[in-house]
C-alpha cells in the first residue's frame, strides 16, 4: 500500500477530543494522544477505518496523532506564539492549561456526537475505560510502544501496514483497505 488510505475528518477529530476531555478528568496531550491511538486501532481492526483519519507519528513517548496535536497546539500558549489577529477557532472549543507543568486539555464546548458513529463511540469508550485511569506517564507510553511504533523511526509517520501488523488478522484489514468497496 503506497498511499495513506484515510482522509482526516476534522469534525470527527474535534468531537473525539471533546468527548475524551469531557470524560477523562485532567486529560493531558499525552493521554489524549494515547486514547485516540488505541481507539483508532480498535476501530481499524474491527471496522476498517480510523475514527479521525489522522496519521500517527512515532514520537519518543509513543504514537501521536499529528493533525490533532496541531489543533491542540493552536490554543497552547507555550506552543503557539502567534495567535494572529483573530485567534484560533479552536479557542472556542478547548483550552490548554498547565497543571504541575503538564498540558491539561479542558473542553469549552460539548462534543458533537453527530460527527461520531456508534462504533466510533464504542471504541472511544473502551479506550477511555482502559487507558483513562492510567496515571503513570511512562507506563502509558510503554503501553503504546507496540510493534508498529517499534517498526517506525522516531518522528516519522507510522505506516498503516505496521499498525495493522499488530492485529489478529492483519491481512484481512489490509485487503479491505486496498478495496473498501468490493
Amino acid at each position: 500500500m503506497t498511499s495513506y488510505p484515510f482522509q482526516f475528518d476534522q469534525d470527527a477529530a474535534i468531537a473525539a477530543m471533546l468527548y475524551i476531555a469531557e470524560r477523562v478528568q485532567g486529560v493531558t496531550k499525552h493521554k489524549m494522544s494515547k486514547i485516540l491511538y488505541f481507539a483508532d486501532k480498535a476501530h481499524l481492526e474491527r471496522y476498517g477505518r480510523f475514527i479521525t483519519g489522522d496519521q500517527y507519528v512515532a514520537m519518543e513517548h509513543g504514537p501521536v496523532p499529528s493533525t490533532v496535536l496541531g489543533l491542540i497546539d493552536q490554543v497552547d500558549d507555550r506552543k503557539n506564539q502567534q495567535q494572529g489577529l483573530f485567534g484560533s477557532p479552536m479557542a472556542d472549543l478547548i483550552q490548554v492549561q498547565y497543571t504541575d507543568n503538564r498540558p491539561v486539555i479542558r473542553p469549552k464546548a460539548k462534543a458533537d456526537l453527530d460527527a461520531l458513529s456508534d462504533s466510533d463511540l464504542m471504541c472511544l469508550d473502551e479506550a477511555i475505560a482502559e487507558y483513562g485511569p492510567v496515571v503513570n506517564f511512562k507506563h502509558l507510553s510503554d503501553l503504546s510502544h507496540d510493534a508498529a511504533w517499534n517498526a517506525t523511526e522516531r518522528n516519522q509517520r507510522m505506516r498503516i501496514e505496521a499498525i495493522a501488523s499488530t492485529f489478529e488478522d492483519p491481512d484481512l484489514v489490509l485487503e479491505h483497505l486496498k478495496d473498501p468497496t468490493p
